[in-house]
């Protein structure tokens, strides 16, 4: 059995991103919130995912996106191990990403929380 591996990523370059990478980890998370908009993908195995009281089970090839402040869980499915990536991005950043393409004073945030497409992934 590998260890579970937590490394963090952050460039100083990229101040409105931080990256996760979880390898071989069993750890489950009580219902939490991030302040960023967060972008998830499952590298290996699988997550039991909650989000707005929806309930689905990820695998490699989806991408999941959780909105600023809004409560969820991802948690690994049987208690195997699973290997995952989560990018948060800065909301003032993706606002001002958002205002270069669109007339709009406040974040948009996101309508879908889960994207199925293996090329995107």
């Amino acid at each position: 059995m590998k260890m579970r591996n937590d490394r963090f990523f952050k460039n100083k370059h990229l101040p409105f991103a931080e990256l996760r990478y979880s390898q071989c980890s069993k750890v489950s998370f009580k219902p939490h919130m991030h302040r960023a908009l967060s972008v998830g993908v499952v590298e290996k195995g699988k997550v039991l995912y909650t989000i707005n009281g929806k309930k689905a089970t990820l695998a490699p090839g989806s991408l999941v996106i959780m909105n600023p402040e809004v409560l969820h869980t991802c948690n690994p499915a049987n208690d195997d191990e699973r290997s995952y990536y989560m990018l948060h991005l800065d909301t003032h950043w993706c606002l001002r990403v958002q205002q270069s393409l669109w007339k709009i004073s406040l974040f948009a945030a996101p309508e879908k929380n889960r994207i199925d497409d293996l090329p995107l992934y």
